[in-house]
């Protein structure tokens, strides 16, 4: 979950699209400091969730692999904001 929260600010900071529940259901953050809060925790523990299911990692080792893994696949389709 670490992983995808750094993603969604670097994101951000970098004017590119992150993965984002609130803006897949269309609300606005422009200027709302604790929505845009609230969307990286919930954006981040849905990537989180998504890998645990889909994975099923069982080390600490093969968690770190997937989370990475995920992270670099969505950093790599991120498009400009």
């Amino acid at each position: 979950m670490f992983g995808a929260f750094v993603l969604y600010v670097l994101n951000r900071l970098n004017n590119r699209q992150p993965f984002s529940l609130f803006t897949a259901l269309q609300v606005k953050l422009d200027s709302r400091p604790v929505m845009i809060f609230s969307d990286m925790i919930v954006s981040s523990a849905i990537g989180a969730g998504i890998v645990i299911l889909m994975l099923n990692p069982t080390s600490v080792t093969e968690s770190v692999t997937a989370g990475l893994g995920l992270t670099g696949v969505l950093s790599a389709f991120g498009k400009e904001a």
